[in-house]
């Protein structure tokens, strides 16, 4: 299994689950990236990012270094510029379900959606989430901010291709 794989399964269950619960966002609502001042994810979860990037972009760790201080550097002109390697939290914003402290499923639900009576629990982020860092045991799947995560994502793999060499 892959980290694509997963994020198939994602928008997969996702798309289902909006469609059958009547739930979409509006183009920017002002509830997630647009506002967010600082987006959390793991650096696991950026290893498709971090692939792409390295492979087409000249000078990326300087470019990611220069916005260290933004919650996301791919947050441009109101849309996301990396859609389809997005992170695992950007695929589930808005409504899905966590693990309160009891241990207990719960949804959480974006403020600007209605919070109308949902048919049953969204996908569940943890989940998805452990499946991936599952997959790559040996990194630190600790959150952090985005670009900070999208750092050390490729400093690892850069670092691990010098092995090789």
């Amino acid at each position: 299994i892959k980290i694509k794989d997963i994020y198939r399964e994602i928008d997969e269950k996702m798309s289902i689950y909006l469609k059958e619960n009547n739930i979409g966002c509006s183009s920017c609502c002002g509830g997630c990236c647009c506002n967010s001042t600082t987006v959390e994810v793991s650096p696991i979860d950026l290893i498709p990012l971090a692939l792409s990037l390295i492979n087409s972009e000249k000078e990326i760790l300087d470019k990611i270094n220069q916005n260290l201080d933004k919650p996301c550097m791919f947050w441009i002109g109101q849309k996301c510029t990396v859609y389809e390697n997005r992170a695992i939290l950007c695929r589930m914003f808005g409504v899905c379900s966590v693990y309160n402290k009891e241990h207990k499923e719960s949804i959480s639900i974006c403020e600007y959606i209605n919070k109308k009576e949902l048919s049953n629990y969204p996908p569940n982020i943890v989940d998805y989430s452990s499946k991936i860092t599952n997959l790559v045991p040996s990194w630190d799947s600790r959150t952090r901010p985005f670009n900070e995560s999208l750092k050390y994502a490729i400093e690892k793999i850069l670092n691990s291709v010098s092995y090789e060499l």
